[in-house]
Protein backbone atom coordinates (compact mmCIF):
# COMPACT_ATOMS: atom_id res chain seq x y z
CA UNK A 1 0.00 0.00 0.00
CA UNK A 2 2.36 2.68 1.18
CA UNK A 3 6.73 2.76 0.00
CA UNK A 4 8.40 5.23 1.07
CA UNK A 5 11.77 4.84 -0.24
CA UNK A 6 15.08 6.98 1.04
CA UNK A 7 13.22 10.17 2.79
CA UNK A 8 15.23 12.60 4.03
CA UNK A 9 13.67 15.83 6.13
CA UNK A 10 15.54 18.33 7.68
CA UNK A 11 13.83 21.55 10.13
CA UNK A 12 16.63 24.13 8.97
CA UNK A 13 20.22 22.42 9.96
CA UNK A 14 18.67 19.62 12.30
CA UNK A 15 18.11 16.15 10.48
CA UNK A 16 14.77 14.59 11.04
CA UNK A 17 14.69 11.48 8.91
CA UNK A 18 17.74 9.80 7.29
CA UNK A 19 17.13 7.69 4.21
CA UNK A 20 13.84 6.34 5.76
CA UNK A 21 12.90 2.91 3.58
CA UNK A 22 9.37 1.40 4.82
CA UNK A 23 7.20 -0.72 3.46
CA UNK A 24 3.42 -1.30 4.19
CA UNK A 25 1.98 -3.82 2.77
CA UNK A 26 -2.17 -3.57 1.86
CA UNK A 27 -4.66 -5.02 4.14
CA UNK A 28 -2.13 -4.72 7.28
CA UNK A 29 -1.54 -3.07 10.47
CA UNK A 30 2.03 -0.94 10.84
CA UNK A 31 3.86 -0.12 14.06
CA UNK A 32 6.26 2.75 13.39
CA UNK A 33 7.86 2.61 17.06
CA UNK A 34 10.51 4.61 18.51
CA UNK A 35 11.41 7.08 21.19
CA UNK A 36 10.26 10.54 21.59
CA UNK A 37 12.23 12.46 19.02
CA UNK A 38 13.03 9.80 16.78
CA UNK A 39 10.87 11.00 13.57
CA UNK A 40 7.80 9.42 13.62
CA UNK A 41 5.03 11.57 13.78
CA UNK A 42 7.40 14.33 11.16
CA UNK A 43 6.86 10.80 9.00
CA UNK A 44 3.22 10.72 9.51
CA UNK A 45 3.16 14.64 8.73
CA UNK A 46 4.44 14.20 5.02
CA UNK A 47 2.53 10.96 4.38
CA UNK A 48 -0.52 12.68 5.25
CA UNK A 49 0.97 15.84 3.35
CA UNK A 50 1.40 18.55 5.79
CA UNK A 51 4.70 18.60 5.80
CA UNK A 52 7.20 18.29 2.70
CA UNK A 53 10.73 16.28 2.42
CA UNK A 54 13.90 17.10 1.24
CA UNK A 55 14.28 13.85 -1.00
CA UNK A 56 13.11 10.36 -1.72
CA UNK A 57 9.90 8.52 -3.12
CA UNK A 58 6.79 8.04 -2.03
CA UNK A 59 3.79 5.97 -3.55
CA UNK A 60 0.95 5.15 -2.55
CA UNK A 61 -1.00 1.81 -3.81
CA UNK A 62 1.29 2.01 -6.67
CA UNK A 63 0.58 6.28 -7.04
CA UNK A 64 3.31 8.71 -6.62
CA UNK A 65 2.23 10.62 -4.17
CA UNK A 66 0.24 13.84 -5.41
CA UNK A 67 -2.92 15.75 -4.68
CA UNK A 68 -5.26 13.58 -5.48
CA UNK A 69 -3.43 10.82 -3.66
CA UNK A 70 -3.25 12.85 -0.25
CA UNK A 71 -7.23 12.54 -0.40
CA UNK A 72 -6.80 8.78 0.21
CA UNK A 73 -5.26 9.44 3.47
CA UNK A 74 -6.75 10.20 6.67
CA UNK A 75 -4.54 11.53 9.58
CA UNK A 76 -5.14 11.55 13.21
CA UNK A 77 -2.62 14.12 14.90
CA UNK A 78 -1.44 12.99 18.70
CA UNK A 79 -3.26 16.18 19.91
CA UNK A 80 -6.60 17.16 19.14
CA UNK A 81 -7.35 18.66 15.73
CA UNK A 82 -10.66 20.01 15.71
CA UNK A 83 -11.47 23.60 16.62
CA UNK A 84 -12.57 24.67 20.37
CA UNK A 85 -16.28 25.98 18.93
CA UNK A 86 -17.36 23.02 17.82
CA UNK A 87 -20.00 20.58 19.49
CA UNK A 88 -20.25 16.91 18.90
CA UNK A 89 -23.00 17.38 15.92
CA UNK A 90 -20.76 20.09 14.62
CA UNK A 91 -17.58 18.19 13.91
CA UNK A 92 -20.00 15.07 12.60
CA UNK A 93 -20.97 17.56 10.47
CA UNK A 94 -17.46 19.13 9.33
CA UNK A 95 -16.83 15.14 8.50
CA UNK A 96 -19.73 14.82 6.57
CA UNK A 97 -19.31 17.91 4.33
CA UNK A 98 -15.70 17.82 3.83
CA UNK A 99 -14.90 14.77 3.09
CA UNK A 100 -17.31 12.85 0.67
CA UNK A 101 -15.69 9.40 1.88
CA UNK A 102 -17.02 10.15 5.43
CA UNK A 103 -19.51 6.85 6.46
CA UNK A 104 -21.92 8.29 8.93
CA UNK A 105 -23.07 4.78 9.30
CA UNK A 106 -19.84 3.55 10.07
CA UNK A 107 -19.34 6.07 12.68
CA UNK A 108 -21.91 5.62 14.75
CA UNK A 109 -21.30 1.65 14.98
CA UNK A 110 -17.42 3.22 16.14
CA UNK A 111 -19.18 5.60 18.94
CA UNK A 112 -21.72 3.85 20.03
CA UNK A 113 -20.42 2.86 23.40
CA UNK A 114 -19.17 6.44 24.15
CA UNK A 115 -22.52 7.76 24.84
CA UNK A 116 -21.89 11.25 23.66
CA UNK A 117 -24.32 13.91 23.33
CA UNK A 118 -24.83 16.18 20.49
CA UNK A 119 -24.53 19.27 21.84
CA UNK A 120 -21.41 18.67 24.23
CA UNK A 121 -18.40 20.84 23.39
CA UNK A 122 -15.65 18.42 22.41
CA UNK A 123 -13.03 20.93 24.46
CA UNK A 124 -15.63 19.84 27.71
CA UNK A 125 -15.42 15.93 26.77
CA UNK A 126 -12.33 14.66 29.13
CA UNK A 127 -9.28 13.97 27.03
CA UNK A 128 -9.96 10.15 27.16
CA UNK A 129 -13.13 10.62 25.61
CA UNK A 130 -11.82 13.26 23.23
CA UNK A 131 -9.79 10.96 21.91
CA UNK A 132 -11.45 8.36 21.12
CA UNK A 133 -14.03 10.83 19.82
CA UNK A 134 -11.30 11.82 17.31
CA UNK A 135 -10.13 8.37 16.33
CA UNK A 136 -14.09 7.46 15.50
CA UNK A 137 -14.25 10.45 12.70
CA UNK A 138 -11.17 9.55 11.69
CA UNK A 139 -11.62 5.77 10.77
CA UNK A 140 -15.12 6.51 9.97
CA UNK A 141 -13.20 7.94 6.40
CA UNK A 142 -13.14 5.26 3.59
CA UNK A 143 -10.16 5.77 2.82
CA UNK A 144 -6.63 3.52 1.78
CA UNK A 145 -4.54 4.59 4.49
CA UNK A 146 -5.46 5.41 8.31
CA UNK A 147 -2.12 7.00 10.01
CA UNK A 148 -2.40 7.27 13.61
CA UNK A 149 -0.25 9.11 16.26
CA UNK A 150 -0.48 7.71 19.33
CA UNK A 151 -4.33 6.66 19.55
CA UNK A 152 -4.29 5.61 23.16
CA UNK A 153 -2.54 8.68 24.38
CA UNK A 154 -4.47 9.77 27.60
CA UNK A 155 -6.56 6.13 27.06
CA UNK A 156 -7.43 4.25 30.30
CA UNK A 157 -6.78 0.58 30.26
CA UNK A 158 -10.12 -0.22 29.84
CA UNK A 159 -10.73 2.71 27.04
CA UNK A 160 -7.08 0.99 25.31
CA UNK A 161 -9.66 -2.66 24.51
CA UNK A 162 -12.81 -0.17 22.77
CA UNK A 163 -9.70 2.08 20.76
CA UNK A 164 -8.18 -1.50 19.62
CA UNK A 165 -12.02 -2.84 18.82
CA UNK A 166 -12.52 0.44 16.51
CA UNK A 167 -9.07 -0.02 15.23
CA UNK A 168 -10.00 -3.90 14.23
CA UNK A 169 -13.24 -3.18 12.80
CA UNK A 170 -11.85 -0.42 10.38
CA UNK A 171 -9.05 -2.65 8.84
CA UNK A 172 -9.59 -4.46 5.53
CA UNK A 173 -8.14 -6.04 2.60
CA UNK A 174 -8.32 -2.64 0.70
CA UNK A 175 -6.81 -0.50 3.22
CA UNK A 176 -3.75 0.11 5.82
CA UNK A 177 -2.81 1.39 9.12
CA UNK A 178 -0.02 3.07 10.50
CA UNK A 179 0.49 3.52 14.11
CA UNK A 180 2.70 4.91 16.31
CA UNK A 181 2.73 4.26 19.97
CA UNK A 182 4.49 3.98 23.17
CA UNK A 183 2.63 1.40 24.50
CA UNK A 184 4.45 -1.65 22.68
CA UNK A 185 2.72 -4.16 24.95
CA UNK A 186 -1.07 -2.55 24.30
CA UNK A 187 -0.73 -2.59 20.59
CA UNK A 188 1.38 -5.81 19.98
CA UNK A 189 -1.73 -7.80 19.51
CA UNK A 190 -2.89 -5.67 16.40
CA UNK A 191 0.43 -5.65 14.04
CA UNK A 192 0.91 -6.83 11.31
CA UNK A 193 4.51 -5.48 10.76
CA UNK A 194 6.89 -3.01 12.43
CA UNK A 195 9.64 -0.51 11.86
CA UNK A 196 11.52 0.79 14.76
CA UNK A 197 13.06 4.14 14.51
CA UNK A 198 15.28 6.03 16.39
CA UNK A 199 17.27 9.53 15.84
CA UNK A 200 15.66 9.88 12.43
CA UNK A 201 17.14 6.00 10.92
CA UNK A 202 15.60 2.45 10.84
CA UNK A 203 16.72 0.13 13.13
CA UNK A 204 14.88 -3.18 11.99
CA UNK A 205 11.60 -3.64 9.65
CA UNK A 206 10.09 -6.82 9.47
CA UNK A 207 7.19 -9.17 9.71
CA UNK A 208 6.02 -9.34 13.29
CA UNK A 209 5.21 -12.94 13.60
CA UNK A 210 8.22 -13.92 11.79
CA UNK A 211 10.38 -11.73 14.02
CA UNK A 212 9.13 -13.10 17.00
CA UNK A 213 9.85 -16.85 16.00
CA UNK A 214 13.43 -15.82 15.07
CA UNK A 215 14.04 -14.12 18.14
CA UNK A 216 11.77 -15.75 20.36
CA UNK A 217 10.65 -12.55 22.08
CA UNK A 218 7.91 -10.40 22.32
CA UNK A 219 7.77 -7.19 20.29
CA UNK A 220 8.63 -5.43 23.47
CA UNK A 221 11.84 -7.00 23.79
CA UNK A 222 12.73 -7.02 20.84
CA UNK A 223 12.18 -3.20 20.53
CA UNK A 224 14.57 -2.96 24.20
CA UNK A 225 17.17 -5.20 22.18
CA UNK A 226 17.24 -3.22 19.55
CA UNK A 227 17.60 -0.02 20.99
CA UNK A 228 19.83 -0.91 23.21
CA UNK A 229 21.96 -2.59 20.41
CA UNK A 230 22.20 0.24 17.98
Amino acid sequence: MLIAKNITKHYKTTPALHDVCISVPKGQIHGLLGPNGSGKSTFLKITSGILTYDEGRLTLDGQPFSSKTKSQVAFLPENNHLYEWMTVKDAVGFYKTFYDDFDEEHYKVLSADLKLEDDRKVTELAKGIRQQFCLCLILARKVKLYLLDEPLNGIDLLARERVISMIRKTTAPDNSIIITSHLINEIEILLDTVTFIRAGKVLLEGDCEQLRFEKQRSMADIYKEVMVRE
